[in-house]
């Protein structure tokens, strides 16, 4: 949905939050069995932070959310303690259809500490119109915690559910406390810079390859696949508003492939270990000779610091 063509019924305000950082979309590793690794993922969340990581966001897209169940999400919140990250540095995807699951999963999420939540729109029922979408939205906001810290996930190729430059202005304007941010990571850039322009809350880039161009336009930040490896480059972008041209090379060689199985052979390459590469139904694995591309453009990286 093209962002400039909508009638901008709410006025503009500036964004209540002014930088958020890049928040690594981290990958979750997989055992043999089929499980949650989680002793795996302690570690690469602290590597990421040591790398320069501001945050991390767990089970989104490239986390492979919709496939983890709440049952291992709150065995994941209860086992990471603060010696691994503090509470403040962590924004959880959630994933509902009903108002009452994702007024449940929020709550579940604030008694284990973490008030930031990434939440998408209800994906099921398809041309319900911004009206519906905004009845989704406003009832699971008025039903959460008071302090819950919301980012409206915008990715129609996943959800085919848009957020508008109005609808997202309404429930900025009804929920000014609770609506915290947007993601956008439908990957069109006209329509990202509708949003920085005129939508009033912070801006959050999915797509790392506008990161230069949205920065200089002021956006909060980036919550980032390839930040599982290359979260300090990613700062870099987002402080100077200058592109870097081989972080794009690798960029294009992922996302010509599924792009979590592309992610994850990229966490495998840089930590030496191919269980990273493991998926979870019902994404399947993808042949490892498809990701020659992005071996020979991952080679031509620097080594990152600690890699």
């Amino acid at each position: 949905m093209c962002y400039r063509c909508r009638e901008n019924a709410y006025s503009y305000r500036e964004p209540s939050v002014q930088k958020f950082g890049i928040s690594t979309a981290l990958v979750t590793p997989f055992t043999d069995a089929g499980g949650l690794d989680i002793e795996t993922l302690r570690g690469h969340i602290r590597s990421v932070l040591a790398l320069g990581a501001d945050g991390v966001t767990l089970f989104g897209t490239t986390g492979e959310g919709a496939s983890v169940s709440d049952t291992e999400v709150s065995a994941t919140l209860k086992a990471l303690t603060p010696q691994d990250i503090g509470r403040n540095q962590i924004t959880l995807a959630i994933y509902a259809t009903s108002v009452g699951s994702g007024i449940a999963q929020i709550q579940n999420a604030a008694n284990h500490g973490v008030t930031r939540i990434l939440l998408p729109p209800p994906f099921y029922f398809k041309d319900v119109g911004d009206d519906a979408v905004f009845e989704w939205y406003d009832a699971v906001l008025a039903g959460c915690p008071v302090g819950t810290q919301v980012i409206l996930y915008h990715i129609p190729q996943i959800t085919m559910v848009s957020l508008s430059l109005n609808l997202i202005q309404r429930l900025h304007s009804v929920h000014p406390a609770k609506v915290f941010a947007v993601k956008d990571s439908a990957g069109a850039w006209e329509d990202t810079k509708a949003l920085l322009d005129h939508s009033g809350v912070a801006v959050l880039v999915g797509d790392e390859r506008q990161l230069a161009a949205a920065a200089k336009l002021g956006c909060a930040g980036s919550i980032s696949g390839l930040a599982n490896v290359y979260p300090d480059r990613l700062k870099e972008i987002l402080k100077t508003a200058e592109p870097d041209p081989a972080l794009d090379t690798l960029i294009n060689a992922v996302v010509a492939n599924p792009v979590t199985a592309a992610v994850k052979f990229v966490v495998s390459e840089h930590h030496g270990n191919p269980a990273w590469r493991r998926v979870r139904a019902p994404l399947t694995a993808t042949p490892d000779t498809a990701f020659a591309a992005i071996r020979l453009a991952y080679a031509a990286m620097p080594t990152p610091a600690g890699g």
